[in-house]
Order: C-alpha cells, then sequence, then structure tokens
C-alpha cells in the first residue's frame, strides 16, 4: 500500500479546527494541500470550534476577532477596541513618561500587516509569515505624536514611529 500520496480525499469531510486558523503557517500549508488536490478554494473552507459547529468565517462568533464595516486604511477612531485601545495608550504613556488622561488618540484605522512582526522586525528577530489584521493608531500628547501598529487585539503592540519631542 503506497501512503505518499493521497488517492481517496473525501472533501466533504474535512473540517478545519478554528485554532489552525490562527497558526498562519499551518494554514497555508493545509490549503494548499487541500487546493492542490482539489478540495477547497479559500471560500469554501469550513472551520469548526470545540463541539464541531461549523462556521464559514473563522473569526464569526469569535468575540477575539472584531469585525469592522470599515475598509482597511480608512480612519476610524470610534472602531478601535477599548482593550487595544488601553494597551496602547499604557504604552505610550510609559514612552512619553505622560499620565494616560494626557493622551489622545488621533487616529486608527484597520490594516493587514505582512508578518507576525507587524511589519517592523528587530534586528535578527524571526516573524511568522502569516499575514496579521490589525490596528494603526496614532497617540498624540502636545507636539509629540506616536505611531503603534498592533493585532487585532492588542496583544502585539509595536511602535513604529514617532516624534517624542
Amino acid at each position: 500500500m503506497e501512503y505518499s500520496r493521497v488517492t481517496a480525499l473525501n472533501c466533504s469531510e474535512i473540517r478545519l479546527p478554528l485554532a489552525t486558523w490562527r497558526t498562519g503557517a499551518i494554514a497555508i500549508l493545509l490549503v494548499t494541500f487541500l487546493m492542490i488536490n482539489g478540495c477547497a478554494s479559500p471560500t469554501s473552507l469550513e472551520t469548526t470550534e470545540s463541539e464541531g459547529n461549523g462556521i464559514e468565517n473563522p473569526s464569526a462568533g469569535n468575540p477575539e476577532i472584531p469585525s469592522s464595516s470599515e475598509p482597511p486604511g480608512e480612519s476610524n477612531v470610534q472602531q478601535l477596541p477599548a482593550e487595544v485601545r488601553s494597551q496602547v495608550l499604557a504604552i505610550a504613556s510609559q514612552d512619553l513618561e505622560v499620565s494616560e488622561d494626557a493622551l489622545t488618540v488621533a487616529e486608527a484605522s484597520r490594516e493587514t500587516w505582512p508578518d507576525g512582526c507587524l511589519g517592523l522586525p528587530a534586528e535578527g528577530e524571526f516573524c511568522t509569515l502569516a499575514l496579521v489584521e490589525g490596528w494603526r493608531i496614532e497617540v498624540t500628547h502636545n507636539d509629540s505624536r506616536l505611531i503603534y501598529r498592533t493585532d487585532l487585539t492588542g496583544e502585539i503592540v509595536r511602535q513604529a514611529s514617532g516624534d517624542a519631542s
């Protein structure tokens, strides 16, 4: 019996655990494998949650991944999740050595970053090679302006640029 290739793949029985989508490289390899074997297009894959409840969109019904009606790149400070705002203001407060109350979120826009380092790798740092949905947030205080990049939940925050004068 030859195990080197799949000879009978029942595409209708394939269900992907939701956690697979959160591990970008694995998801890319899996989708590629399924597409090569004629089982999937990027829009036809079905994911499952813990009890096997199929959902079409990995972010549907997942409170960790907020959805936005605004297109990426459009300023939408009102849509910025409170957790992300709080995390960025806490970091900006430390960077500028001022209280969080003295800071203003001037702009916030949904973005898609090229990798797990949000497009800002440190020297010698390895970054996951998966697109990361997130936020570009501009924080101001008096004449100072800092720009941060985050993932959707605010767990990853990186300073992109700024003038902390």
